[in-house]
């Protein structure tokens, strides 16, 4: 057998206080305006905040890219644009692509390469 302990006591007398039939505080013609109102919130709305948020999210690998000059940035746009397409399968794709740092040669000195069209030094002996 179960032992009642003094929180369930409270909690029993408690729910017995309180009252047993409920009464509506708002009318019901107000509660239909309210929900045709939500109903029209959430049919023209809703889908425009969803589309919107939808196309901000997919434009920031292409945003990273810029923002770091990245010198493929034109192809990370595509991809996103792609991305918008397909369903958002090559986003993590574009992302990585946008943060990747691809190997970029710069030539300071031509003679460092050994293309130099200076003639060479000839040595006295």
């Amino acid at each position: 057998m179960k032992k009642i302990t003094t929180l369930s006591v409270i909690m029993m007398s408690i729910l017995a206080t309180l009252p047993t039939n409920a009464h509506a505080m708002v009318s019901p013609e107000k509660v239909n305006s309210v929900a045709e109102i939500m109903s029209w919130v959430v049919i023209c709305v809703v889908p425009v905040v969803f589309a919107w948020v939808f196309w901000k999210i997919h434009v920031i690998p292409e945003e990273i890219a810029k923002k770091r000059n990245h010198p493929q940035q034109d192809s990370i746009h595509m991809m996103c644009l792609l991305s918008l397409v397909m369903g958002g399968m090559l986003w993590p794709i574009a992302l990585i692509w946008a943060y990747s740092n691809p190997m970029q040669f710069y030539q300071t000195q031509e003679s460092s390469f050994g293309n130099s069209k200076e003639e060479p030094v000839k040595e006295v002996a």
